[in-house]
Order: structure tokens, then sequence, then C-alpha cells
């Protein structure tokens, strides 16, 4: 994904889905949005994860990001955080 594509991407999904009220309390709330939309797998996510590392809104940040493919949020990466939905559905699947 380009650096255009994936700045469109983030316009689309913030436009479309009503930013929850914890977001003005993100860590990353004012840095640059390149930093969490790695251009490839290839680049260093670890940055953008230190940031959120130290984010008071992190689990919320993550319970949000999950709905999207694109970007890191909620300390992880695209990859991580479809391991993390099929864990959650997993432990859904098991409490029933």
């Amino acid at each position: 994904m380009t650096a255009r594509q994936q700045t469109h991407r983030l316009r689309e999904v913030t436009t479309l889905h009503n930013l929850p009220e914890w977001q003005d309390r993100a860590a990353c709330r004012g840095l640059p949005i390149n930093l969490f939309f790695p251009l490839s797998a290839g680049v260093n996510a670890a940055p953008a994860k230190r940031v959120c590392r130290i984010c008071t809104v992190q689990a919320l940040c993550l319970d949000w990001a999950l709905r999207f493919p694109c970007g890191i949020f909620g300390g992880m990466s695209e990859h991580e955080r479809q391991a993390e939905r099929r864990r959650r559905a997993s432990v859904r699947a098991a409490s029933s």
C-alpha cells in the first residue's frame, strides 16, 4: 500500500466511524501518521509500538482497531491484530 493509499484509508476510517472520545488522550495524538502506517512489511514498526506501550488508552485503541486492516494500532500490526481477532473468537467459542 502506498503512502497516499494509507492516508486515504485512514481518512476513510476516521470519517466513516466517529472517532471515540479516548483518541484525544492517545499518546500518538499529533505524531506523524506515517509512523503508524509503514509502507511495507519490512519497515520497522518498533517506533510506533513504543508509543503504544506508553499509551494510557492502548487497550481501548486495540479494541477499536480490530475492525481495521491497516496500520499499527493498539500496539499491534495488521498481522498481529488478525491473530488477536482469531484468538478472541476462539475464546468466545470456548465460552459458549
